[in-house]
């Protein structure tokens, strides 16, 4: 029984678990950030517009007896563009004349009848009252008549709207009308581009949308002939996103256009963006989240542990990024080794901003 106790002991001693090993932190390198302003120039490409575009359509419904012009003809103003069969709005015009003389005869009539009642009146020969009648019927007369004069310049009107003539001169754009077809009134015929002043549209992305100013000034030059150049100032900028590219449109008012710059002609423009508060970091440093947005490594300095940060890309440099929010003055993030981290890690870093 003596040899028992040490035995035991032994068999306890063998149970004991080895102690677990030591983590070692992850070595990274970090940056701290300090909030600067981007100024940047900005290039993209678009197309020159018409600043005036405009929707022909017939004033009147009706079948179309002829058409003149098609996509791509250089029209004047007041040019005759189609025409509708006039013979319905023809005979509104008939009617609204014959009714127009019926009144005509009656006022006159009515006149006479008033000037006769006058004089008898004066005479005594009849009562105040018949007087008061011929006035009373001279008047109805004349109100009818000005209903029917009304009526003829309105029939009138609306036979001459059976002629789509040009508004202005310009370029015709677009063409839904065909011999034959019977629109209604309103109905699109033609698209007319003013051949006045002209501008140069672009789509860009909402980021640099949002550095865009009224007003600002931009620098144009054609595609196909970068010596044709002119100045620009930016005067719509489109307060929609659109859905299926991102982008915003925007329109440049060109000043003093010159021999070239035709409609429907490329053209590329470059401007100056605004200053934004903004935070550059290097290329190393972003990566996704696990919702596939950019993000980065943010150190909490009282914990040397890491947390992951989304943030928004302004624009993207040579070995950096620009940042525009998510970020703030005096955050530690990681330049290096962020592929090494997940987040909630502790770490040991050496600050790269200092060297």
């Amino acid at each position: 029984m003596r040899y028992v106790l040490p035995l035991l002991f032994l068999g306890v001693a063998a149970c004991k678990h080895p102690p677990p090993p030591t983590r070692v932190p992850v070595a990274v390198e970090v940056f701290r950030l300090a909030r600067g302003e981007s100024m940047s120039t900005y290039q993209t490409t678009g197309d020159i517009h018409a600043a005036v575009e405009s929707a022909l359509s017939f004033r009147v419904s009706g079948k179309v007896i002829e058409r003149k012009v098609d996509v791509g003809d250089q029209v004047k103003a007041g040019e005759l563009l189609a025409r509708l069969d006039p013979q319905q709005q023809q005979a509104d015009v008939a009617v609204a004349e014959a009714s127009m003389r019926s009144a005509q005869a009656a006022f006159e009539h009515a006149e006479v009848e008033l000037g006769r009642d006058k004089a008898l009146f004066a005479h005594g020969a009849i009562p105040k009252a018949a007087l008061d009648n011929s006035e009373r019927e001279r008047d109805a007369a004349k109100s009818a008549l000005a209903a029917t004069q009304a009526s003829r310049a309105i029939a009138r009107d609306a036979l001459s709207f059976t002629e789509l003539r040009a508004a202005s001169a310009g370029v015709i754009t677009s063409r839904t009308v065909e011999t034959g077809q019977v629109l209604q009134a309103g109905q699109s015929a033609y698209g007319l581009a003013d051949s006045g002043a002209r501008d140069a549209v672009f789509q860009i992305d909402e980021a640099t949308a949002a550095r865009v100013r009224s007003e600002t000034s931009i620098a144009l030059a054609l595609v196909d002939a970068p010596d044709v150049k002119a100045e620009g100032k930016v005067r719509e900028i489109a307060p929609i996103v659109d859905t299926t590219n991102g982008s915003v449109r925007i329109k440049v008012r060109i000043e003093n256009a010159p021999k070239g710059m035709e409609l429907g002609a490329p053209i590329v423009g470059r401007l100056a963006l605004r200053a934004s508060a903004t935070f550059t970091v290097p290329a190393s440093a972003i990566a996704t989240d696990d919702a596939g947005h950019p993000s980065v490594f943010v150190v909490d300095p009282t914990t040397n542990t890491v947390a992951v940060r989304a943030v928004t890309v302004a624009t993207y440099e040579s070995g950096a990024i620009v940042v525009r929010e998510g970020l703030k003055d005096g955050d530690l993030v990681v330049a290096r080794g962020s592929s090494l981290l997940r987040p909630g890690q502790i770490i040991r870093f050496t600050d790269g901003s200092k060297t």
